[in-house]
């Protein structure tokens, strides 16, 4: 939610009040290309915004004696989020089709469960007995996955891995890729899946994949546009 400069909270019919907004993260900030903005200390950035102080108790420092050892943001410093267009619009104007005001703005937030319908999709992108990789959408609770495991034949659990294709210095290249490691397989079908959420929470999937072609209700035009990706309805949700 969007706050006064000073860290206080708009009242609803106060003027400047907008309605909070629920957002997904959705990626991580690599800190190689923006260490300006998402590996500083809160300092390095809070002193080129003149008029914004939330958050910014301390001066930009030079002095290797003042500047914390390490690079994470500090409690009374501030934590710089992306937001996409439609989230800034909304925070500042109430509106979704509304214009940005200001590039940078004051706010606060907590995590809430994910508001979620419907069950744990998985977005497939390659599919076969011996290798699969997709992504897991549409999770609710925590809204994000710490395990994706898949069962052999013999009742084994594989762990899935973070496509190895993109280290963890791309991290928004990713796009929170699963893949099946090398040496694994056959499986067999019906495939079932296995989630482990933040909090170690986990739910089977005992039929997620029972075909590798795509559902007979997939957009096959949508499905190409989009290099074959590709919808399953797990049937299950947390």
């Amino acid at each position: 939610m969007r706050t006064k400069k000073d860290g206080t909270d708009y009242q609803p019919a106060e003027t400047g009040y907008t309605p909070p907004v629920v957002l997904q993260i959705v990626d991580s900030c690599p800190c190689s290309a923006n260490s300006k903005w998402c590996c500083g200390s809160g300092r390095d950035h809070c002193g080129e915004v003149s008029d914004f102080k939330y958050g910014c108790p301390l001066p930009p420092s030079t002095q290797s004696s003042l500047v914390p050892a390490d690079h994470d943001p500090l409690p009374n410093e501030s934590l710089h989020l992306d937001l996409s267009d439609i989230a800034m619009s909304r925070l500042q104007t109430g509106d979704a089709n509304g214009m940005m005001v200001d590039g940078v703005i004051p706010t606060r937030y907590r995590r809430v469960p994910c508001p979620v319908k419907g069950n744990i999709y998985i977005l497939v992108k390659n599919g076969g007995e011996y290798y699969f990789s997709f992504s897991v959408v549409n999770v609710a609770g925590l809204g994000s996955l710490v395990k994706v495991e898949a069962r052999l034949p013999s009742g084994e659990w594989v762990a899935l891995v973070r496509d190895p294709n993109y280290t963890p210095a791309r991290p928004q290249e990713r796009f929170g890729t699963w893949v099946l490691p090398q040496g694994k397989g056959p499986f067999t079908l019906p495939l079932a899946l296995r989630f482990t959420d933040g909090s170690w929470r986990t739910i089977v999937s005992e039929q997620a994949v029972k075909d590798w072609n795509p559902p007979a209700t997939t957009d096959t035009k949508l499905a190409q546009f989009y290099r074959d990706f590709y919808y399953i309805d797990t049937g299950v949700q947390f």
